[in-house]
């Protein structure tokens, strides 16, 4: 049997696996979506504040759900395809950010879903390069991590303290009731720099001191076992 056709089986336990840990994921972030909705309407929440909230639960819900769900798969996660998952996340953030690409992403369904699904894939490739992570390369996970919320929060600083308004959605505005300009754009950066922290931030703590307390323990395993056989 040749190398490709030996590789199918694995490619079609990969796709369905990714299937089934995405519907659980979108069923989670569905229920999220639904009441965080109910809450922006009632806030009077404008198109940029949602859109954040809409973002902001795909990358730090579903795609580690889903990245999580996945982890029964062993994937071979060298040094070059970790940082390649990293850059590629904080990437396609910053890009699909920029005005005049999130402007026109606005303008077109096709691209704006474009956007939703190229950062849902790789924010599972990110958290499944994350939870891989062994005793050895801990560290990589926890410097990637704290990397990646600081890149965030920063864009959300932006969002935040601009003293000029950085999209113009005006146009995409239905509700005369919502929040909309410089205010919108000032709660979106909010609602990222809240929910960075909390995630990513978090996560990256958390692994932290489970490193930290591996390598305390794997210290005192050695130093018993010296000291049994000096005995």
């Amino acid at each position: 049997m040749s190398p490709h056709h030996a590789s199918v089986p694995r490619y079609q336990e990969l796709l369905l696996k990714f299937v089934e840990a995405s519907a659980l994921s979108f069923t989670v972030l569905a229920a999220a979506l639904f009441g965080a909705s109910a809450v922006a309407s009632q806030l009077g929440l404008g198109l940029l504040s949602r859109h954040m909230i809409e973002h902001m639960a795909v990358l730090g819900i579903a795609a580690p759900l889903c990245a999580y769900a996945l982890q029964s798969i062993s994937i071979a996660w060298s040094g070059a395809r970790f940082v390649l998952a990293v850059i590629c996340q904080i990437a396609l953030l910053w890009i699909w950010h920029l005005p005049p690409v999130f402007s026109s992403a606005s303008d077109s369904l096709l691209l704006h879903a474009v956007m939703g699904v190229s950062l849902y894939i790789a924010g599972v490739l990110f958290w499944s390069a994350v939870f891989s992570s062994t005793k050895a390369n801990r560290w990589q996970s926890v410097m990637a991590l704290l990397i990646t919320g600081k890149l965030f929060c920063m864009f959300a600083v932006i969002l935040v303290f601009s003293p000029r308004l950085l999209y113009d959605l005006a146009a995409h505005t239905h509700h005369s009731q919502a929040m909309g300009g410089i205010e919108d754009q000032q709660f979106a950066g909010l609602i990222m720099i809240t929910v960075c922290p909390l995630t990513y931030v978090a996560t990256g703590i958390v692994m932290a001191a489970r490193w930290l307390l591996a390598l305390e323990e794997s210290d005192r395993h050695m130093a018993e076992t010296a000291f049994d056989m000096r005995c």
